[in-house]
């Protein structure tokens, strides 16, 4: 039979199956690297697992996959692609959606995307701005797989959602709270937001079969929201930017310019909770206290003595400013293991802040934390650490390539709602 006519049946992957041989984390590891973020949310998922989440595929749990699928032989003549997802519509007004589809490790195709699309400056590393899309091969089917998809969160796990909200008040209070914040809103009720999706999958939606700037037709059966128009450009970095500074032993990482540290004056490192808001006030992605205490990440200190020369240089000494202690830098892993909420306050840059403190963060949490990467994993793949870098912004693109990174691929956020 046409793979390209079979009928399209959403499985839920029970946890107890995850790990086994033929189970959904072999087969995301024989994917690397673009099967990183479905596999990264899984992973942290074990370590702090929700009652409300849901692994998903178009293959069953029981399913024979073989053993693990090397680069040459990712796609078998006769057989066509298969998708997965990670689906929490609790986590709310924070990314609900993972979703990987194996075409995107077999047929990419990277076309010049329009400088009118990108307004970015040319990347040192490749040149004109370039946008992923998937091989038409298999895209009746891929498209098939994802309204399957859609429709299987529209019909087994909205209702119990939309029910929560209303039992609770939720939604109210979201909406109240959205009015007074300055982060991105949290999607309608009955739709949910995608993150990290691959600009080709969200360029199968479209009528046109091609991701544009402007408005855009989507197949018939869907409404979608918003995604970005601007794409992120996706970086990736290797075991050799991850374990930059770690063979001094436990707790070596990178060191800090003359003047800062990596921690309190107390020897605390990372972001503290009460710096939580903080951290909340200088970036539009929302994320709860709750989100960011499970976050491994990398904070920066100042010295007392460069604080009060900023300070005095500023005019900004005041009474009770000498005990306040908050950082100057941070970033976070997020909960798909992407390197996140990188930031440097405005005083402190220019001293080289934002590389040293990514580069703590990506060692804390694949080194130090082991939700991630295990020794059973493979000492290279296995590290592999991702970040998304809007296409327009310059600046980060070009700190992430001084670091390492090397550009994977383009992806969007996107809030889908079935009509």
């Amino acid at each position: 039979m046409d793979p390209d006519l079979d009928p399209v049946v959403i499985h839920e992957l029970p946890a107890s199956t995850w790990s086994a041989p033929s189970g959904i984390l072999t087969r995301l590891r024989s994917h690397l690297p673009y099967s990183i973020p479905l596999l990264r949310r899984i992973q942290h998922h074990r370590a702090y697992p929700t009652s409300t989440a849901v692994v998903v595929a178009t293959f069953a749990a029981d399913a024979d996959a073989g053993p693990p699928v090397h680069e040459a032989t990712r796609c078998t003549p006769g057989k066509g692609p298969w998708l997965a997802a990670y689906i929490d519509l609790h986590a709310g007004r924070e990314t609900q959606v993972v979703i990987y589809s194996s075409a995107e490790a077999t047929s990419v195709l990277d076309i010049p995307l329009p400088r009118s699309h990108s307004n970015a400056p040319q990347s040192p590393e490749t040149g004109a701005d370039r946008l992923s899309l998937l091989h038409p091969e298999h895209a009746q089917t891929i498209r098939r797989q994802l309204l399957a998809l859609f429709q299987h969160i529209h019909t087994r796990l909205l209702p119990a959602y939309t029910a929560h909200l209303a039992a609770t008040a939720t939604a109210t209070a979201t909406a109240t709270a959205t009015a007074k914040d300055h982060q991105l809103a949290p999607p309608p009720p009955q739709a949910f937001l995608i993150g990290n999706l691959h600009t080709g999958l969200l360029a199968l939606l479209e009528l046109g079969k091609v991701y544009t700037s402007g408005s855009a037709a989507f197949v018939p059966g869907i409404k979608v929201h918003r995604y970005d128009r601007s794409p992120y450009v996706k970086y990736l970095f290797g075991r050799e930017v991850v374990c930059a500074g770690a063979g001094a032993g436990a707790g070596a990482g990178a060191a800090t310019p003359a003047g800062f540290r990596f921690h309190t004056r107390e020897g605390r490192r990372g972001v503290q909770p009460e710096h939580f808001a903080l951290v909340r006030s200088r970036t539009v992605i929302p994320r709860s206290d709750a989100t960011l205490a499970m976050l491994p990440g990398a904070a920066i200190y100042v010295q007392r003595e460069l604080q009060q020369q900023q300070q005095q240089h500023a005019g900004t000494v005041g009474a009770g400013e000498e005990d306040a202690e908050d950082p100057v830098a941070w970033a976070f892993l997020g909960p798909d293991g992407s390197l996140a909420t990188l930031h440097v306050e405005a005083a402190y840059r220019g001293h080289g802040l934002a590389g040293r403190v990514a580069l703590e963060a990506m060692r804390r949490g694949m080194v130090e934390d082991g939700r991630w990467w295990t020794r059973e994993d493979d000492p290279d793949t296995g590290m592999l650490v991702h970040t998304n870098v809007a296409m327009g912004n310059g600046a980060s693109r070009r700190v992430m390539e001084k670091l390492g990174g090397r550009v994977g691929w383009t992806v969007t956020w996107t809030v889908v709602e079935m009509l």
